[in-house]
């Protein structure tokens, strides 16, 4: 079996039986890994690590047809999507353990919609960076959310921004984010920075020309 490709999915190792039937582990052309029965790999009902699953979602979704579903099916963005949703939701995903096994969920809008997964991050910013949740026990949501480098990681103290009081009101990521045309990173960037007050709502700069 090893070696061997059932739709998207290549096996690469033997798992743990379950009962009396084989398993085993695959990667999937998209990047993430899953474990399958033997019987589904062959019958055909085993195809993806649930990515096909996850575009048909989104091209469902009630926005209407996703252009990025296409445009951007191979991209690293898309790929990070994938994998969130599945270590957080397939007990089969080799990182289960470590985020759905505990808790660690992704909200609705970002479960149902890569396109909405995009418009709140924006796109990576280099392949240094990765997708990091700011307090280590929320979820994967846009107030939770931001790309960030290794090194940034590393000096997450699981304290970071939650919400910035402005004229005596707080004021989540999101909604900065929503008052300025900013991406939720691009708001956090702001604060970082040593933004404070009403500047913070000021509208981003468009770029000349």
């Amino acid at each position: 079996m090893i070696g061997q490709r059932f739709g998207r999915l290549t096996v690469i190792a033997e798992s743990p039986k379950r009962g009396h039937h084989k398993q085993w582990r695959s990667r999937c052309d998209c990047g993430g890994e899953t474990v399958s029965f033997e019987f589904s790999l062959k019958s055909g009902r085993a195809k993806s690590c649930g990515c096909l699953k996850i575009e048909g979602l989104v091209q469902r979704s009630r926005r209407g047809p996703v252009k990025t579903a296409h445009k951007m099916s191979f991209s690293s963005e898309y790929r990070i999507w994938i994998n969130m949703r599945q270590r957080c939701s397939n007990p089969a995903n080799s990182r289960w353990y470590s985020y759905g096994g505990r808790g660690i969920t992704v909200c609705d809008r970002w479960d149902q919609s890569f396109e909405a997964f995009i418009q709140d991050m924006g796109l990576r910013p280099t392949i240094e960076h990765s997708l990091d949740r700011i307090e280590n026990n929320g979820p994967y949501s846009p107030d939770n959310c931001r790309w960030a480098t290794a090194t940034e990681q590393q000096n997450n103290t699981g304290r970071w921004i939650k919400s910035v009081l402005i004229e005596g009101k707080d004021y989540t990521l999101r909604e900065i984010a929503a008052r300025t045309g900013l991406t939720v990173n691009g708001a956090a960037e702001r604060v970082r920075r040593g933004v404070v007050g009403v500047d913070l709502l000021k509208p981003r700069r468009k770029a000349r020309g």
